[in-house]
This record gives structure tokens, C-alpha cells and sequence, in this order.
């Protein structure tokens, strides 16, 4: 790919899987003195790894299923007609950002567990092999090649990972998807509605088309994971809320 079509890469890269990464860096910053304090307990360990992998599906997952639904839009927003080649480029990315949005917190277990040099084992393997799956890509269907070829290298790698971490915690494997399988479900029928809602939508203001998919994807979604009590919902819900003070009667 020319010098262009790469720039269209690092910019829709930079724009979603940066923001993703920013979630959860911050998130992991908050979260690992809690698993180095807990670390000889791995029933404590998974039960706070779980904890975190449901919030972070709860608030990456459906920001994913809604910028793929407006990635024109997005796109258009930030940066005009001349970046309309990006267009297809920063949706591939969507399913690559969920996945990171996840992936990311595997080495603050292999740290807290003292798994250190297991994990750098593991890398030696996954990162020549995704570096294949990049190059391949790239050189059988150009850049998108590159995006798909990425995020099946990554799509492999977090499984393995994940698999490894779930060794280490002494825990079933199938277990880690149940940590935030309703949130994927919940997300891929956000998607679907949102999908419908904006073929059926005839407006032409783009700003106003984004903000009407938006906010009704929101509230549906709120309204879904209020039905089936998602972990990420509930804690919300008790971060936020506001409890009365009583005045004593003297």
C-alpha cells in the first residue's frame, strides 16, 4: 500500500484502538494493587479478573457495535470527505477493539501471579506468529488484508493468552468466556438494532443522524443490560447512585 493508504490506517487505528487501550489502561491501573494484594488467593484473583473483564465488555463492547454502525459518520466528523478511503479501514478495526479491550489485562495476571517469564514465553511464540498473520494479509488483500490479518493473529493470540491465564488461576477455560459472554450477546443485538434503525432513519445531517443512533442505542442498551443484570451495569449503578442523608431531629 502507498504512503496514503497507510496514513488512512494510522488514523482510524489511532482514533478507535487508542481510545480503547485508554479504557483500559486506566481501568488496569486501578485494578492490579488489588490483585498483587490478593495474589496468593487465585479464588480472589478470578473473582476480581472476572469482575473486570464484565465491566470493560460493558462499556467497550457496545462503544464498539456503535462506531462500526457510524463509522461513515465518525469518520466524515473528524476529518472531512478527503478521509473517506478510512472509512472501511476504522470499522475493520471495531471487532480488533473489543478484543484489546479485554485482551490487555492477561498480563496483569501473569505479573501478580509471578508468571513473569511464562508470559514472556508465551510473547515468544504469538508475536513472530502475528507478525505473519499481518504480513500475509497485508500482501493478499492490501491494507484491509492487513486488518483482517491482524485481528485474526490477535483473535488467535487472546485465546492462547487467556487460556494460560485461566491455567495459572487453576480455573476452567470455558469459564473466562462466561465472564462476559452477555455482554458480546447483548452487543451484537445492539448492533443489529442499531443497524436497522439507521437504514430506516431518512435524515441527511449527518450530525444529527449520529446523535439520534446514539442516544437510542444507549437507551436500549441500558434498558438490556438493566433486564439481564450485567455485572458492568450494576456496578455502575451502585458507584452513581446517590444515597439521602437523614438529618437527625434533635
Amino acid at each position: 500500500p502507498g504512503a496514503q493508504t497507510l496514513g488512512y490506517y494510522a488514523r482510524s487505528s489511532n482514533l478507535m484502538l487508542m481510545r480503547v487501550r485508554q479504557i483500559s489502561g486506566a481501568v488496569m491501573r486501578v485494578v492490579f494493587p488489588v490483585f498483587s494484594m490478593v495474589k496468593h488467593d487465585k479464588h480472589k484473583v478470578w473473582y476480581n479478573y472476572k469482575k473486570l473483564l464484565s465491566i470493560t465488555a460493558f462499556i467497550t463492547f457496545p462503544l464498539m457495535s456503535l462506531m462500526y454502525i457510524l463509522g461513515e459518520e465518525i469518520i466524515l466528523i473528524m476529518y472531512g470527505p478527503a478521509w473517506i478511503e478510512a472509512i472501511p479501514i476504522f470499522k475493520g478495526l471495531c471487532f480488533l477493539g473489543a478484543l484489546q479491550s479485554i485482551g490487555t489485562y492477561c498480563g496483569s495476571i501473569f505479573s501478580s501471579q509471578g508468571k513473569t517469564m511464562l508470559q514472556f514465553k508465551i510473547g515468544l511464540f504469538l508475536k513472530p506468529y502475528m507478525i505473519c498473520g499481518i504480513i500475509l494479509g497485508l500482501y493478499s488483500n492490501g491494507i484491509m488484508g492487513l486488518v483482517y490479518g491482524y485481528t485474526i493473529a490477535s483473535g488467535t493470540a487472546f485465546l492462547v493468552e487467556s487460556y494460560f491465564v485461566m491455567m495459572v488461576l487453576e480455573k476452567k477455560f470455558l469459564l473466562f468466556f462466561g465472564s462476559f459472554v452477555k455482554e458480546a450477546a447483548i452487543a451484537f443485538l445492539l448492533l443489529i438494532f442499531l443497524f436497522i434503525l439507521k437504514h430506516y432513519i431518512q435524515v441527511e445531517n449527518i450530525m444529527v443522524l449520529s446523535l439520534i443512533v446514539t442516544l437510542a442505542g444507549l437507551s436500549i442498551y441500558l434498558l438490556l443490560a438493566r433486564m439481564f443484570k450485567l455485572e458492568g451495569y450494576l456496578f455502575l449503578r451502585e458507584k452513581l447512585r446517590i444515597r439521602p442523608t437523614v438529618k437527625r431531629l434533635n
